[in-house]
């Protein structure tokens, strides 16, 4: 056994050796064409001999990546759930049928899956009157799906839905905050998250109950449509549909038109929950799971609209800087920018005191 073992040594080095040897000879036979190269005031023309090139294969050979023998079609058949995605693409397309063309908000987005899936849990079950379903995959075939089986994929579909709209409220709330480095998130966007913070990062399907679809779909979809979800652009969105609308109708806005966009942003949201508790009967949500009150989302806006304040102010300074850089301007007009959060403030109780009225007069 010992001999063996010194024997294969033996030959490793013997291997070693030769190798060496050959390296040695490439690189003397380039060594030597470069000298005479030089010597003659030459360009170097490296020519590698066929022993070279063969000893370069041998040895990248020996990085190469061993080929993997897997199934991939097994592998591809085993991690896709082809009914879920069936459901998946289908309440896509269906969403799609209201989300086009980018004129749509993070509340439109959050509407429509939520409706999407409904529409979907009606027809899946309607499929089923008869017994189960038949469906033919790709990857899976011709098989016969029962109305579980079905529910199962559509509540794996939902999921992914609210990963989605999980992305996409993250997207949203980064694009808002870096509009503008002046505000108050780039300031605190480092300062450690309180408990009631992190609550609200947790995945929406958790706090849903999603989790659990299968044990109570019925009471989800309930709380789906009565849970209330106060995203951080639902205020920004709508002011910027308002000024949408002006600009092309205008060509363009100036400050006194982003004071009343603020203004009627405020009333029309103040309407919409006003609409949902005037039943009286109606149980809403917050995205935890937690009861909410017509106080606790009014309270909500105001503190919105005062987030908005700021912003704006931030935009006008950020502004006037740009101009003093410039030289267009001696100094930051700061009593004129007060001013403007002034009429800011005025706009909300402006707009609110005529939806008031308007509502008083249509009773």
């Amino acid at each position: 056994m010992e001999m063996g073992i010194i024997s294969n040594y033996s030959n490793m080095g013997q291997a070693n050796t030769e190798k060496e040897v050959q390296i040695k000879a490439v690189r003397k036979e380039t060594e030597t064409t470069s000298l005479l190269s030089k010597a003659a005031g030459k360009p170097v023309n490296l020519s590698i001999s066929d022993e070279g090139r063969n000893m370069l294969r041998e040895m990248v050979s020996q990085f190469e990546p061993k080929p993997d023998c897997a199934n991939v079609r097994e592998l591809t058949i085993q991690n896709t759930n082809e009914v879920a995605w069936e459901h998946y693409t289908a309440m896509r397309d269906i969403s799609s049928l209201t989300l086009k063309d980018r004129n749509y908000n993070g509340k439109d987005v959050i509407k429509s899956i939520m409706d999407t899936y409904e529409t979907r849990y009606n027809e899946t079950i309607k499929q089923h009157e008869n017994g189960n379903r038949k469906v033919s995959y790709e990857l899976t075939g011709k098989k016969s799906l029962t109305l579980d089986e079905d529910l199962a994929g559509l509540d794996e579909a939902f999921k992914m839905r609210l990963a989605n709209l999980a992305g996409y409220i993250t997207c949203q709330q980064t694009n808002k905050a870096f509009e503008n480095p002046d505000s108050s998130w780039y300031f605190h966007r480092n300062r450690p998250q309180n408990e009631a913070e992190k609550q609200d990062n947790v995945q929406l399907f958790d706090t849903l109950g999603v989790s659990q679809l299968s044990n109570n779909r019925e009471e989800v979809i309930n709380r789906i449509k009565h849970t209330v979800i106060q995203s951080a652009t639902v205020f920004s969105d709508t002011r910027a549909g308002i000024l949408k609308e002006i600009r092309e109708t205008k060509g363009g806005y100036d400050n006194v038109d982003v004071v009343n966009a603020c203004g009627l942003t405020y009333a029309k949201l103040y309407s919409e929950i006003e609409e949902r508790y005037e039943n009286g009967n109606e149980q809403y949500y917050k995205l935890d799971g937690t009861p909410l009150t017509k106080q606790d989302e009014v309270d909500w806006l105001d503190k919105e609209y005062e987030n908005e304040v700021t912003w704006q102010k931030a935009c006008v300074k950020i502004k006037a800087q740009k101009k003093v850089s410039l030289g267009y301007i001696p100094e930051i007009p700061i009593k004129e920018i007060e001013e403007f959060g002034n009429s800011l403030q005025k706009s909300k109780e402006d707009y609110l005191k005529l939806y008031r009225e308007n509502k008083q007069a249509d009773t």
